[in-house]
């Protein structure tokens, strides 16, 4: 009540008087009043939500559904917000809005416009927030807002939270969710804290370079790839400046190797008690290293002669890692990837299909996925009874599974970039390659995305949003139902080679 009397004080004569005897600009508490206001009802208006979401995901519908519903939820909300007035400069179609939307809550990084001069600053915090809550996941932040308002969690997500983190602790699950939590901010609020001093002479604006800072960090983590500078971190200056291309580097690998491997490798609370890492830890830490000391070898050996011929040997090496490190699936460029020799493309082509770790926001096949794959190959080749990792045995179905997924997502990125050579007129190796970028959510591009019409743009917005909710996902569903059959068909061989 006091805050409402202060709002209309300021609008009458005497309080005018009073307000500038007391060294106070009227219009500056009438302008605190508003945002304290805005703030407590969008505070409000999340607890709401919050509450509702919470309520659906208590019902009887099932995980996958409640999945693919919440993030189309998120891009039909985030388009509408994206679609005002304030949040662009100039108006954009639908299309285009939709598939920034898209591109964001899928922590995709696809750009078919400049977000740095084509957004206002309210359309680039709003696309940071979806950022964020894509990248973090809506169910996840969800179960944050309702306990932090004092809510519960229902069976059903405590029992998929504590899947997704790994927990044997079951009454605990709402703590290391808040640590998880924790752990995602706290490593955006130091990387945005470096970028800052780093970027000093980049951006001499502290104001500007706060909010790039906090802008580039998110991305990072959330393995998103958008830039909210004026043509991208290939600006001037900034493609060579090597100690803030490293952080980038380092938040996009961090944020890459997933919840679990977080929760096992810094020891959380909850996490499952074995000596040492778990197999899919070890999987995906050296997988990791593996993949990104021959990237970097591999693209250091085929370009040192190329595009980066006329830097230092140091500044070399540098730049091969960045280049490495984005295709597993953050996207951030810094040059031109049509320069590139082929081996450099085709390897850049192979890292962002494998992508990066289960449970992160990275996309892609999965590394624990082309592992699994590899494998079974091994012991379908030697003759071994099974297939095993680490010394685990990895049980027949979770092999079918993984080759399931290599097998759609091989179909899906063929069809589809099929369809932009043939409608679009493509090229070949942009068509695919922007495909695949999509489908694994890397965001890196040829200029194919700028090029396609409203048909292929479609195209791309659906291969976003089914490599980030996942194609298993999506079919389940549509298509999966618990049946129970009393009845077995009689088995017969078929020649396979």
């Amino acid at each position: 009540m006091f805050l409402l009397l202060l709002f209309f004080v300021p609008g009458m004569a005497w309080g005018n008087q009073l307000f500038l005897k007391l060294g106070l600009d009227p219009s500056d508490l009438t302008s605190a009043c508003l945002l304290f206001f805005q703030g407590y009802i969008a505070v409000e208006l999340l607890r709401q939500m919050a509450s509702q979401l919470n309520s659906f995901a208590q019902s009887r519908i099932q995980p996958a559904v409640l999945v693919l519903l919440s993030f189309l939820g998120l891009v039909l909300l985030g388009s509408l917000a994206l679609k005002m007035p304030r949040s662009t400069h100039e108006p954009l179609s639908w299309t285009d809005t939709i598939f920034t939307a898209t591109s964001a809550v899928c922590v995709t990084g696809l750009t078919v416009v400049d977000t740095g001069t084509a957004f206002t600053e309210t359309g680039r915090w709003i696309l940071l927030g979806l950022i964020q809550i894509g990248g973090l996941g809506i169910m996840t932040l969800t179960a944050c807002v309702v306990m932090f308002f004092g809510g519960s969690m229902g069976f059903r997500e405590r029992v998929t939270v504590q899947d997704l983190v790994q927990a044997d602790i079951f009454e605990r699950v709402h703590v290391i969710l808040i640590r998880i939590l924790g752990i995602t901010l706290s490593i955006e609020a130091l990387a945005a804290a470096i970028l800052w001093w780093q970027w000093r002479e980049l951006i001499p604006d502290p104001a500007m370079r706060t909010e790039q800072a906090i802008f580039h960090a998110v991305s990072a983590f959330c393995n998103a790839g958008f830039s909210s500078l004026a043509g991208g971190l290939s600006t001037q200056g900034f493609a060579t400046f090597l100690p803030g291309l490293w952080t980038l580097s380092l938040v996009v690998i961090l944020g890459g190797l997933g919840i679990p491997v977080l929760v096992d490798v810094l020891h959380l609370p909850g996490r499952r008690r074995v000596r040492g890492w778990q197999m899919q830890t070890k999987v995906v830490l050296y997988s990791n290293l593996l993949l990104l000391s021959l990237g970097t070898l591999v693209i250091w050996l085929s370009e040192r002669e190329g595009v980066l011929a006329s830097l230092s040997a140091g500044d070399q090496l540098g730049q091969a890692f960045f280049l490495a490190t984005m295709p597993r699936t953050a996207g951030f460029q810094t040059m031109d990837l049509v320069q590139l020799a082929p081996l450099s493309m085709g390897l850049i082509l192979v890292w962002m299909v494998i992508g990066g770790a289960p449970g992160s926001t990275a996309g892609g096949l999965k590394v624990t996925t082309v592992w699994t794959v590899l494998a079974y190959f091994k012991s379908l080749v030697r003759g071994e009874p099974s297939v095993s990792l680490f010394g685990r045995e990895v049980s027949e179905s979770l092999c079918a599974r993984a080759m399931a997924l290599c097998l759609l997502y091989g179909m899906m990125a063929f069809a589809c970039g099929l369809i932009l050579i043939s409608v679009e007129g493509l090229e070949p190796l942009t068509a695919f390659f922007e495909v695949i970028s999509a489908l694994s959510t890397v965001g890196l591009s040829l200029g194919g995305s700028t090029e396609c019409g409203d048909l292929g743009r479609w195209v791309l917005i659906v291969c976003m949003f089914l490599g980030r909710i996942g194609i298993i996902t999506f079919l389940w569903s549509l298509f999966y139902r618990e049946r129970q059959t009393l009845t077995r068909y009689p088995q017969e061989n078929i020649l396979l080679y």
